[in-house]
């Protein structure tokens, strides 16, 4: 699972690239980060880059799950539930909510 997982992020950072998808990305977190948090950055670079670092801090991961989708016009919105033990830490439930924007070309 992990190759595939893998390929698949290869493949949508050649596809972002290509597309030039990768400047109109963006990843925006609330206002009241706490100290140490990854904050806003803009591509897919930098996207997977803080995906990196986030999952570098867990020690383990329950469980993982995503809502069913909202759908209004060009937006979509979905809840990501993460069960996960945190390096030097206890174990925490996050529920993050997730917005994105669909721009037609």
């Amino acid at each position: 699972m992990l190759r595939l997982q893998a390929t698949a992020i290869h493949r949508t950072r050649e596809k972002a690239s290509r597309s030039g998808a990768d400047r109109a990305v963006l990843c925006i977190e609330p206002d009241a980060l706490p100290p140490g948090a990854l904050g806003n950055v803009k591509g897919m670079q930098p996207i997977f880059e803080k995906k990196r670092q986030f999952q570098a801090g867990l020690e383990q991961v329950h469980g993982i799950s995503m809502s069913d989708p909202l759908i209004a016009g060009n937006w979509f919105t979905a809840v990501l539930t993460l069960d996960a033990t945190a390096k030097g830490g206890g174990r925490v439930r996050l529920h993050v909510f997730e917005l994105f924007y669909s721009r037609a070309r």
